[in-house]
């Protein structure tokens, strides 16, 4: 029974070793955005002593992103009101041609002000209203989360799910693929990542931010963890969002991290679905292609997480959530 004891705790303190072996290498900001206030974000670079693995390391509070489900956008609301759970300036940009901000950059109208928000609205209008063959004059538009395979005349048109549950609303696009065969009739929505199926993270656009200077990118798995209700999610990161933005969640991420378990009917409902607190989040760089399972799912998703975390020396929840709470202090 001693050498058994003996046996267990060595096991035990070999695990401790092995997980403190991770130690901050580096930290950086992220200068977010909320409204027209800079909140900067500490995050942290975590690597291990004697290996290449990686984790970074901050907390933020989860906005929501739709994308890559149908339901975000249909052309009949396009404000969001009724059927779909997002508003149609969220996936498309109206340009007047001409019309630049800083660092002469494009500015969107659907995103620069109230006034301008109206115009972009109206302009949309009558781009349907020419079965989106005809801007009105002086306007560019640029379809950035709507999928478009359909081409006539040399023009993109915007494709509307004509079967199954969705009939009726626009495919939604994401930046990670399930890789499965795209059919005609849904638009190669199946090849898309659902926000409302699967637990993803948004990581925001550019080469120079700091997400992306520590190495992370689309594909990659990762961990979000409320601290109000003790809940640990796995996900992965499926999509690129606004470039002052850090971060946003899926639908589905963001209701389990919350327990809820109706989904949101309207735009308004979405942005209700914000978390309450502050999440904390590690993101595992370099992951994409560990023990890769496709179409992606949460099972498939936790799975690989847990794999590729015990062999980094965090055994089970508990370790992950010991590491959490012991860096607190360094955000």
């Amino acid at each position: 029974m001693k050498k058994l004891i003996i046996f267990i705790h060595a096991i035990l303190l070999s695990n401790t070793i092995i997980a403190q072996n991770y130690m901050e290498e580096k930290h950086g900001v992220f200068n977010a955005k909320e409204g027209k206030v800079v909140m900067p974000k500490k995050v942290i670079l975590f690597k291990d002593t004697a290996k290449s693995q990686k984790m970074v390391f901050f907390k933020t509070i989860l906005q929501v992103n739709t994308d890559g489900t149908p339901k975000s956008y249909h052309p009949d609301d396009i404000g969001g009101n009724e059927k779909a759970i997002n508003t149609i300036g969220n996936a498309v940009a109206i340009y007047k041609i001409g019309n630049v901000g800083k660092d002469n950059k494009k500015i969107n109208l659907f995103t620069d002000g109230k006034s301008n928000y109206k115009l972009a609205k109206d302009i949309f209008k009558q781009f349907q209203e020419s079965n989106y063959e005809k801007l009105p004059d002086g306007y560019k538009i640029s379809w950035e989360k709507v999928l478009y395979p359909i081409e006539k005349n040399g023009k993109l048109k915007p494709c509307i799910l004509s079967e199954g549950d969705y009939k009726g609303y626009y495919g939604s696009t994401t930046s990670l693929k399930n890789d499965v065969k795209e059919h005609i009739a849904d638009c190669g929505c199946s090849n898309q990542i659902n926000s409302l199926d699967i637990n993803g993270f948004v990581i925001p656009l550019g080469e120079k931010n700091v997400i992306k200077t520590f190495g992370n990118e689309v594909g990659d798995l990762a961990l979000a963890y409320n601290p109000t209700n003790n809940k640990l999610v796995y996900a992965v990161i499926y999509d690129k969002g606004p470039i002052d933005k850090l971060g946003e969640g899926s639908v589905k991420l963001n209701m389990n991290l919350e327990n809820k378990t109706k989904f949101p009917e309207n735009s308004n409902q979405t942005n209700n679905f914000a978390t309450k607190n502050e999440i904390y989040l590690i993101l595992l760089p370099g992951s994409i292609n560990y023990k890769i399972e496709k179409p992606y799912s949460n099972a498939n998703i936790e799975k690989r997480a847990k794999s590729l975390l015990s062999e980094m020396g965090y055994k089970n929840d508990e370790d992950i959530i010991q590491f959490i709470m012991s860096n607190l202090s360094n955000l």
